[in-house]
């Protein structure tokens, strides 16, 4: 029974970090007195042999649950997990978005130009952006020489720190 309460800290990770501590921990506690009256009363009721296998088959259960509640809870957990990675980076990527949004719009960019300016932000290379954008990889490097020309940069590197100083609020030139 002490297992259970040892893994009070696991299957209610919160309960570890002092949040609402109180309610696993009853609970683990009141199991373990409740399953050892149990196991009392069935000792006193039935035969040993018989008793021996009421207890085995009711450890075999309690530990099967113990299991499945520690898999639902770590699953959680995961899910959990994987959509707060997934909002970071939609934040990320939504953030990004108005960066190049608004140098569009200082710079006097065209359509076409800032969607490879919200690609080169991304981090992406030529062969990726003239794949993605169904062009040629010339297309693309005559759209970023262009890009880098209003912009006043040379290479993807300034363009990024463009983009960084736009988001830190520096006076873009």
């Amino acid at each position: 029974m002490l297992f259970y309460i040892a893994m009070t800290a696991f299957l209610f990770p919160g309960a570890a970090r002092g949040e609402n501590a109180g309610v696993p921990i009853f609970a683990a506690f009141s199991f373990m007195i409740i399953t050892r009256a149990l196991f009392f009363m069935v000792k006193d009721a039935f035969d040993p042999a018989i008793s021996a296998g009421i207890e085995a088959v009711v450890v075999l259960v309690s530990f099967g649950a113990a299991c499945w509640l520690a898999f639902q809870v770590l699953q959680k957990q995961l899910v959990d997990t994987e959509k707060s990675k997934q909002a970071s980076a939609e934040a990320v990527r939504k953030r990004l978005e108005n960066q190049c949004e608004e140098l569009s719009a200082q710079f006097d960019l065209t359509p076409r130009e800032q969607e490879i300016l919200l690609l080169l932000a991304q981090n992406y290379r030529a062969p990726y952006i003239a794949e993605r954008l169904v062009v040629s990889q010339s297309t693309v490097k005559t759209h970023m020489r262009n890009l880098y020309a209003k912009l006043g940069v040379h290479s993807q590197a300034e363009l990024l720190l463009l983009v960084e100083e736009k988001e830190q609020g520096v006076s873009v030139k």
